[in-house]
């Protein structure tokens, strides 16, 4: 095996391992019950789409109170608020100043990041049977490489 390949499989189960990592815990953080609150708008401000920007949208700053405390978040939307509008949001009890516009939205989130790391790691172990079956002298099928030194 060569050091290509080594590097090739530790970098695809790292990215694996952190996949799996971060679907499970957000999936455990279960937004789903997190309380819901009335916020106002403070502001919000265009945000110029970038190749890398997954939701270009407006900033939405606004302010909301949990027992008798205020705090100040944004959430990225699609629309623009303006200021003294009232929006409805979700907040982690554990830490208020962590909000979201639907309840549950986190999990599928979750859900993706842990099928994701699913698949790498699959991979992985599709190339290690692969390198087993090539050291014993039969064939390799499905490589998506098939010009590259397993």
């Amino acid at each position: 095996m060569n050091k290509k390949t080594i590097f090739f499989l530790a970098l695809l189960t790292s990215a694996g391992i952190f996949f799996i990592t971060v679907g499970v815990w957000t999936i455990l953080f279960n937004s789903r019950s997190w309380p819901a609150v009335e916020a106002e708008v403070i502001r919000s401000e265009y945000v110029v789409p970038l190749d890398y920007e997954l939701n270009p949208g407006y900033d939405v700053h606004f302010n909301f109170g949990v027992n008798g405390q205020t705090y100040n978040s944004m959430i990225n939307m699609p629309a623009e608020k303006f200021p003294g509008e009232k929006i409805t949001v979700y907040y982690n009890p554990e830490s208020p100043e962590t909000t979201i516009l639907t309840s549950g939205e986190l999990e599928w989130h979750g859900l993706g990041s842990l099928v994701l790391g699913l698949v790498f790691l699959g991979e992985v172990i599709r190339r290690i049977n692969g390198l087993r079956n090539k050291a014993a002298g039969l064939p390799v099928y499905s490589d998506i490489f098939p010009n590259e030194d397993l």
